[in-house]
């Protein structure tokens, strides 16, 4: 018995747990979402499990993914970026304290969302794009698998551009052309 035991015990430690989550990933091109939990996470999109199938989403595909342990400020976020309203966003944002979410895919949603806004209020002419670049350089290198990474490519080459920082954009916009 203790041998079976000590057997069991020593397969489950190295093994992460999976725990029920109820994530949603709503594309493009769907109104309803693919319901079930994030496997994997890469910058070029995630792998979900749904039931006993596991479906595959491109970054280029995937709208917005909600992560089971959004809070209430980020959801609202997400939806306000989405819709251009950044502001509202941000508004929202400020009630999140992102280094004390619960998951690191959150955490990097969260950021992504923030960043958009503030990259976004920048190109409008309504805040700093040195900040703003700052910022998404950070994200970029700190959420390397994230799938906001090409899309923060792009806003690096946005905000490049604004700044007259035609090399910058280049580099940036090669980073999608090699993609």
């Amino acid at each position: 018995f203790l041998n079976l035991a000590f057997a069991a015990l020593s397969l489950g430690l190295g093994a992460n747990p999976v725990y029920a989550q109820l994530d949603r990933v709503y594309t493009n091109d769907s109104t309803t979402a693919s319901t079930g939990t994030v496997l994997e996470i890469t910058k070029n999109g995630l792998k979900l499990k749904v039931g006993a199938n596991t479906k595959t989403f491109s970054e280029d595909e995937i709208r917005k993914v909600l992560f089971q342990g959004d809070p209430p400020g980020l959801t609202k976020a997400r939806e306000f970026a989405i819709d251009g309203q950044y502001e509202k966003a941000l508004d929202e944002l400020k009630a999140v304290d992102i280094e004390k979410l619960g998951r690191d895919v959150i955490k990097a949603d969260a950021a992504y969302y923030r960043l958009l806004s503030r990259a976004s209020l920048a190109l409008a002419g309504q805040g700093d794009r040195k900040a703003a670049i700052t910022e998404a350089i950070s994200f970029a290198t700190k959420h390397r698998d994230s799938f906001h990474v090409f899309s923060v490519a792009k806003l690096l080459g946005d905000l490049a551009l604004a700044s007259k920082s035609r090399e910058k954009a280049i580099e940036y916009y090669g980073f999608l052309a090699n993609a």
